[in-house]
């Protein structure tokens, strides 16, 4: 599955995707981008925006422990 971290539908499908497939009981975020490699807005972007859609989509599915 591509997942595109700056698309809202993208991540939220592959946050169902992990859930169908059994209890999500970790999240590690390691999207992101560093200067040498990305543009101040492409980082805020990335960093921040797509951060924020992967929190949102995977407390939605995250097992209870």
């Amino acid at each position: 599955m591509i997942v595109n971290a700056l698309e809202k539908d993208s991540v939220e499908a592959f946050a169902e995707k992990a859930a169908s497939l059994g209890d999500v009981k970790y999240f590690i975020d390691t999207a992101g981008a560093s200067p040498n490699q990305a543009s101040p807005e492409h980082i805020l972007k990335l960093d921040m925006v797509g951060t924020g859609y992967a929190l949102d989509a995977f407390g939605k599915v995250m097992a209870a422990v």
